[in-house]
C-alpha cells in the first residue's frame, strides 16, 4: 500500500519520537533508528505503525520496540526534517546501473567497488565528515559509498 504523504497528519509529539529514534534531537545526521518504550506506554507508537510511518519489532518482557519506516523517513522529509539518509545497519542494496568512473552526489564509482553492483549488504558506518559517505559491510576496502548508489531494501 501506498500512502499519500501530504494526507497524512501526524502530532507534534510523534515528530519528536521520529527525530528522537533517529538520533536527529542531538545530531545534525541520522546515526540509529530504533526506540524502546514501555508495553504500557505505545499509543503514540501504534498510532505511527497505523500510518505506516513506523514498524514494530519484538515486544519483550515489558518492553516494545519500534524504528522509523522508509515511509516514515519519506515523512520526515516531506516536511522539511534534514540528515535523514540512512542509517547504520540499515539493509541496502549496491545498484546494478552504476557506471565506473561516473559521479554520484560528487564522488566517483572507482572499478574495485564495481565487484559489490547488485549486492545486499548494510551500512556498517557513516563518515564523520559527510554523512552522505557510508560504509557498507560487503566491501572490505573501505570505500566511501553515497546513498544515491545503494536502494533501500525491505526488512
Amino acid at each position: 500500500m501506498t500512502v499519500d504523504l501530504s494526507k497524512v497528519t501526524v502530532t507534534q509529539q510523534q515528530i519528536n519520537l521520529m527525530k528522537h529514534t533517529l538520533g536527529l534531537d542531538n545530531a545534525k545526521t541520522a546515526y540509529r533508528n530504533r526506540y524502546a518504550t514501555l508495553v504500557s506506554d505505545t499509543a503514540e507508537w501504534d498510532d505511527l505503525v497505523e500510518k505506516e510511518l513506523a514498524e514494530k519489532g519484538v515486544v519483550a518482557g515489558l518492553m516494545a520496540y519500534y524504528h522509523v519506516s522508509k515511509t516514515g523517513k519519506q515523512f520526515l522529509k516531506s516536511i522539511g526534517i534534514e540528515g535523514v539518509g540512512v542509517t547504520v545497519w540499515e539493509a541496502v542494496r549496491v545498484r546494478n546501473d552504476l557506471e565506473v568512473n561516473e559521479f554520484y552526489d560528487g564522488h566517483r564509482f572507482h572499478a574495485g567497488m564495481a565487484k559489490h553492483k547488485g549486492k545486499s549488504t548494510f551500512v556498517s558506518s557513516i563518515s564523520h565528515l559527510d554523512a552522505n559517505l557510508v560504509h557498507v559491510a560487503c566491501d572490505n576496502e573501505g570505500y566511501f559509498w553515497t546513498s544515491s548508489m545503494l536502494e533501500e531494501v525491505s526488512q
